[in-house]
């Protein structure tokens, strides 16, 4: 079998059997009969596949950007460097097309030696398609110049005796409307905000799944940093770059927040 296919399904089986395993269903139930079948993916495992194959999934990312050159300079790095996120987003998908979409003899060709990665090929396409978005995104947005190698830049608070942004509660609507939110956005927004603990706990964990991380979170070096040092802490929780951190933050506090 190709070498990224073993890889990719080990991922999602273990995201898979995570979320089934958070699952409040009682025993008896479709779900926690479903748990029981799955063969347990140890999370060492997952972690080690997911880094082998982060590194293809850039590099697929890039290819993409280098066949249309569709986006500016600055979101075309955050896409390329957002790439295994996304793709460990959807990874679950990769296996039901796997095992769902692909013929048996179509697999068995593949697992021989030199045969087809059905992997690459999923990963180009999820990948095509979310660069696409990416651009659409892009030219909804007001243009701004990027700030190449721009240091941490204090968030200067209101005096305490003025009422702050970051100071809200949210309704259980506005709770539950976060279910429709993307997750980097979310975990960004009120890790930066220092609100992650309003997030539903069912949401919380569903965002952290999606982005292909485990709780507790965000981590103790996040929380003990000084503001000014709190973006490249989250940037290396999230393994993005500061300027995707820096250009979403101000975008989601601006839209949310004002």
């Amino acid at each position: 079998m190709s070498r990224l296919t073993p890889l990719a399904l080990t991922v999602a089986q273990a995201k898979r059997s995570n979320a089934l395993a958070d699952s409040t269903d009682p025993p008896g139930s479709r779900v926690a009969d479903a748990v029981k079948a799955l063969a347990p993916v140890p999370t060492r495992d997952a972690n080690v596949a997911m880094e082998t194959l982060a590194p293809f999934v850039r590099e697929t990312a890039q290819r993409i950007h280098g066949r249309y050159y569709a986006l500016q300079r600055q979101t075309a790095q955050d896409f390329v460097q957002m790439s295994p996120a996304l793709i460990w987003s959807r990874i679950d998908h990769f296996e039901d097309w796997y095992y769902q979409e692909l013929p048996s003899e179509v697999r068995a060709d593949g697992a021989r030696e030199g045969g087809k990665d059905f992997f690459a090929a999923w990963c180009y396409r999820e990948l095509n398609f979310r660069y696409l978005d990416f651009g659409r995104a892009a030219k909804a947005e007001p243009k701004a110049r990027p700030l190449d190698g721009a240091p941490d830049i204090a968030d200067h608070r209101a005096p305490v005796d003025e009422p702050s942004v970051y100071d809200f509660d949210l309704s259980e609507s506005e709770a539950n409307t976060l279910r429709d939110w993307d997750p980097l956005d979310g975990v960004i927004l009120f890790c930066l905000a220092g609100q992650w603990s309003q997030v539903p706990k069912s949401i919380w964990k569903e965002w952290l799944s999606e982005l292909g991380l485990t709780e507790p979170f965000p981590p103790e070096d996040f929380i003990q940093a000084p503001r000014p040092r709190k973006r490249m802490r989250l940037a290396e929780a999230l393994h993005v770059t500061r300027d995707v951190i820096f250009q979403r933050w101000h975008r989601l506090k601006k839209k949310h927040l004002s």
